[in-house]
């Protein structure tokens, strides 16, 4: 068996989650300030409200065409 996999094995049979600076243990992973950016997702919102208006804005055209042209 190699040393990798009976690391894995010792460190599973803890049953703990590695300390934040044991990053050789194998159970370590950044889990702290993966990079992701806050003002992202409120751009992202600010895109959603704006699809959204347009659309509300399309089917109150369309119906506003519709009841005109009967």
């Amino acid at each position: 068996m190699s040393l990798s996999r009976n690391l894995y094995k010792l460190s599973t049979a803890l049953g703990k989650p590695a300390e934040l600076t044991d990053e050789l243990n194998p159970d370590w992973a950044p889990s702290v300030n993966m990079g992701y950016d806050k003002t992202l997702n409120a751009n992202r919102m600010e895109r959603f409200e704006r699809k959204r208006k347009r659309l509300a804005e399309a089917r109150v055209i369309e119906v506003l065409l519709v009841t005109f042209t009967l």
